[in-house]
């Protein structure tokens, strides 16, 4: 397998309120440049008939994703 490389962002945003003792928004980007990879693999074997047969496959992760989310202390 082919080595790779990933870059991902990471936001905050603290906002002023009252309500609470903090409140933080976030948002994260992973895969910021939809670096197309595979980190894992499989192999599979048979025989059939007398003959061996081999079938192998890559798993291919996400492109390019989103994630957000809020922290409220109280």
């Amino acid at each position: 397998m082919d080595g790779y490389l990933l870059n991902n962002l990471k936001m905050t945003y603290r906002v002023s309120q009252k309500f609470a003792k903090e409140l933080n928004l976030h948002l994260m980007v992973n895969n910021l440049f939809d670096t197309e990879y595979e980190n894992n693999a499989w192999v599979y074997s048979y025989v059939l008939g007398g003959e061996r047969y081999a079938m192998d496959g890559y798993f291919p992760q996400a492109g390019i994703h989103f994630m957000a989310g809020i922290d409220i202390k109280f």
